[in-house]
Order: C-alpha cells, then sequence, then structure tokens
C-alpha cells in the first residue's frame, strides 16, 4: 500500500545517548515496565525458544503530539491497533537492519504502564500508550539481544538505554493547534480550513507556527498503517525502556529466576573466541605441515628398505623348486646357497611385495583424508573469522557516523545560540559546515563571526517591547526546526561495546 506520508512515532523528544545518561544522573524514576508482560507468551514457551528473545514497550502516546509535530487521536489508534502484529522490528528505523518482529499489541496508562481495555478507552482524550510484545532474533544480532536484556536490567549500568519508536503511513490529517496535548487544542476538522493552515505544518514546508504563533500541529487519521517499529538509542522521558520477563529455571539457578538469554554473548567473549579459533587454525596448519614430511621420510624409508631387501632376495635367492617357504625365517645363507629358483618362492615373493604395497597405499590413503578433513575445517573456519570481522567493521563504520553527526549537532546549537540567522541562512551555514574538521570550522567561526548578527546585540535592539516575542526568539526556532529536517542519526556514545568492537576488529588477522 503507497502513504502520500510517512512519520515516525517516538515516545522521547530527541535520540541521544547523552541525554539518558544525563537524566540517568539526576536519578530520574521510572514507571516499571513490569505489566507489559502480559503482552508476551508463558514461561514455557519463552523456554522453549532460545534462540528468540522476547520483550515489550510503549511504542507512541496517544492523545499527546509527538517530537516530529504529528499525533493520533484515540479513535484512529483504536482502529489500527491490530495492524501493529507481524510487522517488522529494526535498528534505529534502518529496513536494512531488520532483526525481530511483533506478536502482539494492547494499551497501557499513560506515567503508569498499567494494562488497559480498548473498551474502557473509547470517547477518551486523555493521554496513553500504544504498547507492543515482539520477539528479536538473536542469531541475527547476538550483541543487540545482549543490549536489550541490559537496557531492561534494573540493577545494571545501562538500564532504559534502549526504547522503541513506531512509523506509520498515512494520506489524511487534521489540524491541531495550540496545544500539544489534544484535548487542550483546537482540532481543525474543516477541509477547506485546512487547506488554508496546512502550510504552516512542517510536514508541508511550514515552521509550525500561525502568523499570530499559535502552534500548528498534526493529527493523522483515516486509513493509516503501521509499517514497522524500531529500537532506538532514547532520551529519558515519562515512557521509555523495555521489558524483558525473568523466567524461573529450578534446576540450572536453584530456583531463582534469570533473564532468557543466557545463549547472549558479550564481545569481549567474542574476542576471546576468536582468538581461540584463530589459534587452532595455526595448530592445525602447523599438524598439517608435519603429517606432510612425515608422510614424505616414512615413503622414502619404506622405498628404501624394500627396494633393498627385494634387491637381496631375487639375486641371491637361489632355492629348490620342490622347496617351500613359510616366512622371511626360512630363507637362511644355507638355503640360499643349496636352493633353486621354484614356483613356491617367486609366490611367496610376490605375495610379500603386494602386502607391502597394500599396507603403504592404505597410510597414503589415510594421509591424503586426514589433509582434506583439516583443509575443510580451515577453510569453514576461515568463512566464520572474516563474518566476525565485517561485522565488527560495520559496527565500528556506524560510531563513525554517530560521532559526526554528533560534532554537526553540538556546532549547530553553539551557532544558533550565539548568533541571529533565519531560514536560509541556516541551511547555508549547515551545508558549509557539515564536513570540516575541528581547526577548520574554528577558523570558519572566526570568519562568520566578523558578520554574523549576534543574539546578544539583537536583545539590546528589543529591550521594552514587552512580552512580544523577539526576532532572536523567531530565529532560534527556526534553527531548531531546521535541525530537525537534517538527516536523522544517532548520537554517538563511546562505550565498552564500542572499545571492545574497534579493539576486536584490529586484532583479527587471518593467514588467507
Amino acid at each position: 500500500m503507497d502513504f502520500k506520508y510517512k512519520t515516525k512515532f517516538s515516545s522521547n523528544a530527541r535520540l541521544n545517548f547523552g541525554k539518558w545518561k544525563e537524566a540517568k544522573a539526576k536519578s530520574q524514576v521510572f514507571a516499571s515496565l513490569d505489566d507489559l508482560r502480559s503482552l508476551l507468551p508463558s514461561d514455557e514457551e519463552i523456554t522453549d525458544n532460545p534462540d528468540l528473545l522476547y520483550t515489550g514497550f510503549n511504542a507512541a502516546v496517544v492523545n499527546l503530539i509527538n517530537a516530529n509535530d504529528h499525533g493520533i487521536a484515540t479513535d484512529t489508534a483504536l482502529s489500527i491497533s491490530k495492524y501493529f502484529v507481524h510487522r517488522h522490528m529494526n535498528l534505529e528505523h534502518s529496513r536494512w537492519d531488520v532483526i525481530g518482529h511483533i506478536i502482539s499489541q494492547g494499551f497501557s496508562s499513560f506515567g503508569e504502564n498499567k494494562i488497559l481495555t480498548p473498551e474502557s478507552l473509547v470517547g477518551t482524550k486523555d493521554p496513553f500508550n500504544i504498547c507492543l510484545g515482539a520477539i528479536v532474533y538473536k542469531i541475527v544480532r547476538e550483541y543487540m539481544a545482549q543490549i536489550i536484556e541490559e537496557s531492561a536490567d534494573k540493577d545494571g549500568g545501562y538500564f532504559q538505554m534502549i526504547s522503541a519508536s513506531w512509523e506509520v503511513g498515512y494520506n489524511e490529517y487534521d489540524m491541531v493547534l495550540g496545544s500539544k496535548k489534544i484535548a487542550d487544542a483546537e482540532i481543525v476538522t474543516d477541509e477547506t480550513r485546512i487547506k488554508e493552515l496546512c502550510k504552516y505544518l512542517k510536514v508541508e514546508g511550514g515552521d509550525g507556527f500561525l502568523p499570530d504563533g499559535t502552534p500548528a500541529y498534526l493529527l493523522i487519521k483515516g486509513d493509516a498503517r503501521p509499517l514497522g517499529c524500531a529500537f532506538t538509542n532514547s532520551p529519558a522521558a515519562a515512557v521509555t525502556g523495555l521489558f524483558v520477563p525473568e523466567i524461573e529455571d529450578e534446576k540450572e539457578n536453584d530456583g531463582k529466576k534469570h533473564r532468557c538469554s543466557n545463549n547472549a554473548k558479550t564481545l569481549e567473549q567474542i574476542q576471546q573466541e576468536a582468538e581461540q579459533v584463530k589459534q587452532e587454525l595455526e595448530s592445525a596448519k602447523r599438524d598439517l605441515e608435519e603429517a606432510k614430511a612425515s608422510l614424505a621420510t616414512e615413503k622414502n624409508k619404506n622405498a628404501i628398505k624394500d627396494n633393498d631387501k627385494n634387491s637381496s632376495q631375487i639375486n641371491k635367492l637361489t632355492v629348490n623348486r620342490n622347496m617351500k617357504l613359510k616366512s622371511t625365517e626360512d630363507i637362511t645363507p644355507e638355503f640360499l646357497q643349496t636352493a633353486e629358483a621354484s614356483v613356491e618362492v617367486r609366490t611367496f615373493i610376490s605375495e610379500q611385495l603386494k602386502k607391502t604395497s597394500d599396507e603403504f597405499a592404505e597410510k597414503v590413503n589415510a594421509a591424503e583424508k586426514d589433509k582434506t578433513d583439516v583443509e575443510a575445517s580451515l577453510t569453514e573456519t576461515k568463512k566464520v573469522l572474516q563474518e566476525t570481522k565485517d561485522e565488527l567493521e560495520k559496527l565500528s563504520k556506524q560510531v563513525e557516523a554517530k560521532a559526526k553527526q554528533e560534532a554537526f549537532d553540538a556546532r549547530m546549537e553553539e551557532i544558533s545560540a550565539a548568533y541571529l540567522l533565519n531560514a536560509s541562512q541556516t541551511t547555508a551555514v549547515a551545508a558549509q559546515i557539515k564536513d570540516l574538521d575541528d581547526a577548520a570550522f574554528a577558523s570558519w567561526k572566526t570568519n562568520f563571526d566578523l558578520f554574523a548578527t549576534k543574539q546578544s546585540e539583537k536583545s539590546k535592539e528589543g529591550e521594552g517591547e514587552g512580552e512580544k516575542e523577539t526576532e532572536a526568539e523567531k530565529a532560534l526556532k527556526t534553527v531548531e526546526a531546521s535541525k530537525k529536517t537534517l538527516p536523522n542519526a544517532q548520537a554517538p556514545e563511546a562505550n565498552e561495546f564500542d572499545t571492545l568492537v574497534k579493539n576486536l576488529s584490529k586484532a583479527i588477522t587471518i593467514n588467507k
């Protein structure tokens, strides 16, 4: 199905690891997500699927405008909720990084996360959550399953680091004026008036405000459809975090509960296993070379020994035709002096030569088979190591992209706070500084400072105008609006996983 518009419904204002750390440092209290357990299957089913990680979460808030100036009302949320099931789960809204899918949907209270029935929500304008149950394919992104589990651990260092947001496609909308809370806002449903005012919406190229300064938002309606859901790194908010069930295992943990992701490995474990495989590979190579050398030596020794023995027997052996030989011990010097060549002697010699030849051929075949098995094992080991290396290089590139985006955001915030810029100037500035290194940016800013209008100078000119909105404030809003239209990327943050990724990528070398 094709849609005229698409938007991402984030539970939070921005995707920023630093904001999450800041909120955590302030000891912000998060509402428990334990009631979302009802969205997931029984403990027995979860235990029977060790390759899957089960999780529950709030994906969006109904009757409350989100960070992208989009909203959804009760009637639309109730009508499209069933379409969430079987939609894909990805990383940071990248459809190339699908790691699971949605298995259930429901609703929860805003701020408390208590499960609500659809019947109890009919006609309400108060905010509530759309909550979902999903599975993550561990064999596709094992490290991501580990991060999600740690994000759900209340006692861990990364609690509430990961949240979720969903993407929706739609063709129709109403407008919301004056407030982000739908219950307190004016809802514009008249088509004629919407056509007059829609040019002020961000989705239509506006700045999100009417000429008189009234905020203008978009309210999705009609035949909308969820297009997927993403796990994302986001700042602290009233709706955030993931739930991962704790499963009781009496046999292995003496009745204690644990989260059902025992197969997940940390990057350190992957690094250790890769190093072990590398050592085994080198050992196998040495064994193969030793086997080849030993085989060649044994072959030469046997050839010399057999040639000497056969030549001695053939050249010196003269036996009586009527004499019979049962073993080589029967061939004595006296026997050789008196015996004449006979059929029995020739038969004995022939049998001995054939027996020796067959034994040698068996040894050669066994050695060749061992060589083939070792080479096949080495090929498979190289393949596994290369796949691991490629995955880690991909992670390293993602970390570099995060760092670049964070630096760009910081510079734009610095410029918007210091100077008075309109929308066109902001776009031009963004294009000029997005690829500059620190030294080049410092030089650029020094030159820019010579002609740009500073916020402090404009503030002095606007003193005494009472409660009227200043030009600096309007410019600041324009900067913020422009920032939101720039390409989205998650903020970087150096952490132990990123460091291990880089170290492992440098440490692994494969002798091809």
